[in-house]
């Protein structure tokens, strides 16, 4: 304990609301009033012939009287429990002498007819009276828990007509002063028939309730005090007087007023002892002007006894707890424990603390520790052994106590129990709930996403891939998504707030900056916490087991260890040509000031940086990572889509660190309707454009819809030296939101699976006409597919004959995007079938994925030091996508046409149907015999028209042959007689790409 050993204190039961005093004693006897009562039950009516109607118990007292906190609870007599409750409210009126009356009405039925039944005035927790008709009862639970009910001796016999009721009558000043009458005309909210209030003869003050009961055992040590007067009054000087057997005399702070008043000792009771409560006639004085008298008619003297709290009896916590998803014991508790997390103080704390019984009761279903919640008080420390008292219930889903009482029994220990990921089932962490856990395992960091917002991470025994990058869509992916979640627990650090200062978990238990990151792969080891279920303090990462380390019994700031480290540089992979697809996360030379003047219209909102300062924090990180690839041409995602401004300014940044005219752009304009698009950027000594680029939107192909999915860009370059490749750059519709018609479909492919497998489908169709008439088939796809490697868009590119190059030179392991805990790329190099062969090496630089996210380029939600410490001007998080670079080593065939007897385009040969015909070229030399890709093909259709037409195989009589002297080759090819009146298109593709058509008519 911060305080003494023996310190006790008395603690708010909920945030904003008054303990209530029961929630101080034992449950054994109700508090009752003494003395004579001038606040009472004066009028009843709750039977009448045919269905009740009218129904009200009226309530009587001086005027003036606050009935604040004051109830009507209605009791059954058969078995005695209580069946309704209702507060009282209001001001009791003067309606003659000084006194008045309030009352409240019930439905129809809604007071039960007797024999016997009862009714009970409360005042707080105090029963004022318990009375009852047509007979007597002991009242079982409730205020009145254990009291028997006085009897009034009169009674409705249901055949009396509607209007009438039982009443008091007589004259005087309380209760006791007036009789019952036989059912009379009522008088609802009205001095009674025959009753008169003696008004000029005012009555003393008087004590009519106290708490702790005269003669009560078993008080709490940190116990309160009340006392409440039969009217508003005013307290001066020493007008109580507290004395104890061992402990001696006792101030006290006090508060409430006029008519009830709390004294809260300034020391705790001792243990054991018995006390004595005096008010003092003399220093309490009635406030109404109404004289004499004035003051209390005698002190008023009541006692009680205290026990030692530590040596009472309890319910252990795994009987709380149970073995089942909720509490199994809820209501009033007492429990025992070792505080074993200290989470205490206002918010952004967690408001309360751990406790777990150092024994345990062997039951591994049972959760030995629990959550005590104290509101903003600070009452404990580390390895106290304490004993709390409170309501016990659900919270969140997870069990706490609300404390009414916290006592301090001394010193404890627990040894952390270890938990071993993954979990069997996910039931099975809520046997750990509360309790003081240590992970033995190395851990795998497989999330920082949330780490600079709410302080999180998220750890498994490895690390996790994206289901349908290593399943098939379906049962197999929705098993490895079960799979990973259990295998997968937060990290969490003592807070409940956001974007807090510092950032607790960087490497080697050091606050996270710029230069000491968190990557995912790094490891973690021997972490010991408080297994809690709870938010982190908003709805963005919401209720979750989360294992909290920090102000934990034994814990710490975990020590993370850089097992996956910072890359320099790509990883060297061969090929003389180096093409690169990078995401720049919203590259915008339009600052997102405020109004929406972006898009090709003007009228979208804008992106990436709010400020010119972010801007140049943003370009100066995309710069970095752009020239560290080294690439001769990068395809870009995510660039606003205006004009040239942006395109036009990410190049400037380019050239003014390689130089002058080091970099160029494809100047596209705006593309479809989206506020952002793809580009491509080049370095001019390293390539050259070929013709115009070309754009697959939806007046291309209606499956390719330009409003979800950005219009594809197509260009193709020239390599200085020779060698020629077709660049097609995607950013396809994402999973995050649905499309019309096109839900998810729990398969594991996300939203818009359909629209994104069209678009597939459009772009394979699309290329293979050759969109920019390169007349070669070398084609590399890249770009953000928003699929992963086993779903069906990049199916429909691997059965066109297409190769996955991160799958073939990465596996299954691959990534460049981590979402929810699960790394895999969404970023692809697709091979077409001629450039497959030229690919030379392939790697993804992990400079972004692994990296938290709040490392970033933004400034906001960040302190003045932290937009410095959190910031440098590297290519770590310059965006959320790892860049992808493929090498190659272009073959360059030089095939300039076919050689007579065969004209090129645009002629049309006509030959003999059936006849052999020599088919002549010349290459850069003698390259083999293995020049062809695949054999040659012949496309049938009707001469002056391509309906119907026909792609058949063209058969070589004698296979290919080459002339070393005439550097020729000569593929003879074999036509059929069917083919008499027909037209084809002979059709030959080489090694390198290269692909060209000669016509042919043929005649009988």
């Amino acid at each position: 304990m911060r305080s003494s050993r023996r310190a006790r204190r008395s603690l708010l039961a909920a945030a904003g609301s008054l303990l209530l005093l029961a929630g101080l004693l034992p449950m054994a006897a109700a508090s009752v009033v003494l003395g004579a009562t001038p606040v009472f039950i004066n009028e009843i009516h709750y039977d009448n012939t045919g269905t009740d109607a009218g129904e009200f118990v009226e309530i009587a007292g001086p005027a003036g009287t606050d009935l604040a906190g004051w109830s009507i609870v209605l009791y059954n007599g058969s078995g005695g429990a209580p069946y309704d409750t209702d507060p009282l409210s209001g001001t009791i009126p003067d309606q003659q002498n000084g006194f008045g009356t309030i009352s409240i009405s019930y439905p129809s039925n809604g007071i039960q007819n007797g024999s016997p039944d009862g009714v009970a005035l409360v005042n707080g927790t105090t029963v004022v009276q318990f009375l009852s008709y047509e007979g007597t009862f002991a009242a079982v639970g409730g205020p009145a828990n254990g009291l028997t009910s006085a009897d009034i001796g009169r009674l409705e016999t249901g055949s009396e007509p509607l209007g009438l009721s039982l009443q008091l009558q007589g004259t005087g000043t309380a209760y006791e002063d007036f009789t019952w009458s036989a059912p009379i005309a009522a008088t609802q909210n009205a001095v009674n028939a025959g009753q008169t209030f003696s008004g000029g003869a005012d009555a003393a003050p008087a004590v009519t309730a106290a708490t702790p009961a005269n003669g009560s055992a078993g008080v709490a040590e940190a116990a309160n005090i009340t006392v409440t007067f039969s009217e508003p009054v005013a307290v001066i000087g020493a007008w109580y007087s507290i004395e104890c057997t061992v402990t001696g005399s006792h101030g006290a702070t006090v508060s409430g007023g006029p008519a009830t008043f709390t004294l809260d000792p300034a020391a705790d009771f001792g243990p054991s002892e018995d006390c004595t409560v005096t008010v003092r006639s003399a220093g309490v004085a009635d406030q109404d002007a109404n004289d004499p008298p004035d003051a209390m008619a005698a002190d008023f003297v009541f006692s009680f006894s205290t026990t030692d709290a530590c040596e009472t009896t309890y319910t252990p916590i795994p009987a709380i707890q149970g073995s089942g998803p909720s509490a199994a014991i809820t209501g009033t508790v007492t429990t025992q424990g070792v505080v074993i997390g200290d989470y205490e103080g206002p918010a952004p704390e967690l408001r309360g603390f751990y406790i777990q019984d150092p024994a345990g009761d062997g039951n591994a279903a049972t959760s030995d520790g629990i959550f005590v919640f104290n509101g903003s008080d600070d009452e404990v420390a580390l390895g106290d052994l304490v004993r709390v008292s409170g309501t016990a219930a659900e919270f969140q889903e997870q069990t706490q106590i609300s404390a009414s009482t916290i006592t301090g029994c001394g010193d404890g220990t627990v040894t952390p129990t270890d938990v071993t990921l993954p979990f069997a089932t996910l039931a099975m962490r809520e046997q750990y709930e509360g309790m003081l856990i240590r992970l033995p395992q190395t851990l795998v960091v497989n999330e920082t996403f949330q780490l600079g917002r709410f302080g999180q991470v998220t750890v498994g025994s490895e690390r996790h891939y994206s289901p349908t990058l290593v399943a098939e869509p379906g049962p197999a992916a929705l098993a490895e998504i079960e799979r990973q979640r259990l295998d997968s627990l937060i990290i969490d650090d003592e807070l409940q707030n956001q974007n807090r200062d510092p950032i607790l978990f960087g490497r080697g238990g050091a606050e996270l900056t710029a230069e000491n990151t968190l990557r995912i792969g790094d490891t973690v080891s021997g972490v010991v916490g408080v297994m809690t279920y709870t938010w982190a303090g908003n709805a963005a990462s919401g209720n979750a087991y989360r294992v909290r380390p920090v102000d934990a019994l034994g814990g710490g700031i975990p020590t993370f260890q850089p097992a996956n480290p910072r890359p320099a540089n790509p990883e060297p992979i061969a090929g003389d040509l180096r093409v690169a697809a990078m995401n720049v996360l919203n590259y915008f030379s339009t600052i997102d000031a405020g109004p929406d003047v972006c898009g090709p219209t003007g009228g979208l909102d804008c992106r990436g940086a709010d400020s010119q300062a972010e801007f140049e924090r943003q370009q100066a990180k995309i710069v970095a990572a752009i020239i560290g690839l080294d690439a001769d041409i990068v395809g870009l995602n995510e660039i606003e889509n205006n004009a040239t401004a942006s395109l036009e300014s990410l190049v400037t940044a380019l050239n003014a660190v390689d130089g002058a005219g080091t970099w160029a752009y494809i100047d596209t304009g705006t593309i479809g309707t989206d506020a952002i698009k793809v580009g491509l950027v080049y370095k001019p000594a390293a390539v050259t454009p070929v013709e115009e680029h070309a754009i697959l939107d939806s007046s291309v192909d209606a499956r390719f819809i330009d409003t979800l999915s950005r219009p594809a860009l197509a260009q193709t370059f020239d390599q200085v030296g020779g060698g020629r490749l077709t660049v097609v750059v995607n950013h396809l519709k994402s999973k995050g939101s649905p499309c019309p018609g096109d839900p998810d479909t729990g398969d594991g492919s996300g939203n818009c699976n359909v629209t994104r497998t069209q678009a597939a489908e459009a772009l394979v169709d699309w290329i293979a006409t050759d969109p920019t008439d390169s007349g070669d088939r070398d084609v590399l796809v890249i770009g953000d597919l928003n699929s992963y490697a086993r779903e069906a868009p990049i199916d429909v590119f691997i059965r066109e004959g297409y190769t996955n190059l991160v799958e073939q030179f990465l596996g299954d392991e691959a990534y460049s995007f981590v979402f929810d805990g699960s790394s895999g790329y969404l970023d692809h190099a697709l091979a077409s079938p001629t450039l497959a062969a030229q690919v030379a090496g392939v790697t993804e630089w992990h400079i972004n994925a692994d990296e938290p996210a709040v490392l970033d380029y933004n400034l906001e939600f960040k302190s003045d030091r932290q937009d410095v410490v959190l910031y440098a001007p590297d290519q770590y998080r310059s965006s959320d996508h790892d860049p992808l670079i493929v090498g190659l080593d272009l073959l360059d065939y030089r095939f300039v046409g076919f050689l007579p007897p065969v004209d090129n385009p645009p002629a049309v040969n006509v030959v003999r149907a059936g006849a052999s015909i020599p088919v002549k070229w010349m290459l850069s030399g003698n390259l083999g015999l293995d020049v062809l890709f695949g054999s040659p093909t012949v496309t049938l259709h009707a001469c002056g028209s391509s309906a119907g037409s026909v792609e058949t195989t063209a058969p070589g009589g004698s296979g290919l042959q080459y002339d070393p002297a005439t550097n020729t080759y000569t593929y003879v090819w074999k036509t059929s007689k069917d083919w008499r009146g027909q037209c084809a298109e002979f059709e030959i593709t080489f090694d390198d790409g290269t692909y060209r058509t000669a016509s042919f008519s043929f005649t009988r």
